[in-house]
């Protein structure tokens, strides 16, 4: 699975993670590790709406198309 955060805002927002820092530029995304949604700052600012996690599969997923 792939986890990035999402900046809601137009403002860069600076992140303290397990791999480092790392700035969100705004409205920009920047890929994540799962274990960084448990840390505090991470966890407040996505309660207050400034980040979004989105978690997707690795494995892009194939859709029939209907045919008729």
């Amino acid at each position: 699975m792939t986890t990035t955060l999402a900046n809601t805002r137009r403002r860069p927002v600076e992140l303290h993670l397990a791999s480092g820092v790392v700035v969100v530029g705004p409205l920009g995304r920047v890929p994540c590790d799962t274990e960084d949604l448990e840390l505090g700052q991470v966890r407040t600012l996505c309660r207050a709406g400034v980040l979004v996690a989105h978690t997707e599969s690795d494995k892009p997923v194939r859709r029939s198309r209907k045919r008729g």
